[in-house]
């Protein structure tokens, strides 16, 4: 009977044993179970933030790239338009002084008008009194044309006109100087001579023609004594017949 009482006592022990352990062992894998899912959870929620993270920082890359094209396009045309400003301020300095230098002679020739208003006076040469209205019709002739040459050769530097070459007669583009200047020559008691072979052509731009020609003569009269003379001569490029020799 002890025997049996025994054998039964520990039966029922173990039994209660394994219940517990089955019990311990599954509250065991419930737990690791639940901190897996929280692990998870956490994990989920870490990769989200972190794809998140990668797309905002994708976009604020596009930006920045899309902000340094268009920086770097606004510093391009803002150098383009500093160059044109550079440009167009060396233009203008440059129609200044051409506007000046070519602006001197038709001056000097009114000027030199009253000089021989007061030598046809002080020698009582009447002949030479009735020539001066004509002489000062000249003049303004001249000055008139002189600042339509300007303003075309103005108008060519700012690109609004491009530079035409054209036959030109050697002997008008003269007689055309030879005009403007011969009153100022007149004055200072100078002389002006021009002469070219009859017939004879050159292929250039007539107002850029005219502008070196006037620098030319206006710049020999104003450097030459009273009473000098200017000889001008254009004659054909024996070595290249295409070639004008001034």
């Amino acid at each position: 009977l002890n025997s049996r009482q025994t054998l039964q006592t520990l039966a029922a022990a173990q039994v209660s044993y394994e219940t517990q352990e089955r019990a311990l062992r599954l509250r065991q894998l419930t737990e690791q179970q639940q901190t897996q899912r929280w692990y998870n959870r956490v994990l989920g929620s870490t990769v989200a933030v972190l794809a998140l993270g990668l797309l905002f920082s994708t976009y604020l890359y596009r930006n920045l790239r899309r902000s340094r094209s268009a920086l770097a396009a606004n510093n391009q045309a803002l150098k383009q338009v500093s160059a044109e400003l550079r440009s167009v301020a060396v233009s203008k300095d440059k129609l200044y002084a051409i506007v000046a230098h070519d602006l001197r002679g038709p001056v000097t020739a009114f000027s030199g008008v009253t000089s021989l208003i007061d030598s046809y006076i002080a020698q009582n040469d009447q002949a030479g009194l009735a020539r001066l209205p004509a002489l000062v019709r000249q003049v303004s002739e001249s000055l008139n044309h002189l600042l339509d040459n300007v303003l075309n050769w103005a108008v060519s530097q700012t690109g609004e006109l491009e530079c035409r070459p054209t036959p030109l007669l050697v002997s008008e583009l003269f007689a055309e100087c030879q005009a403007l200047y011969q009153t100022t020559a007149a004055a200072s008691w100078q002389h002006i001579t021009m002469a070219s072979p009859p017939g004879l052509r050159l292929l250039a731009d007539r107002n850029m023609t005219r502008t070196i020609l006037r620098n030319l003569v206006g710049n020999a009269l104003k450097f030459m004594p009273a009473g000098g003379h200017v000889y001008l001569e254009a004659a054909p490029d024996p070595d290249d017949p295409r070639m004008v020799l001034l």
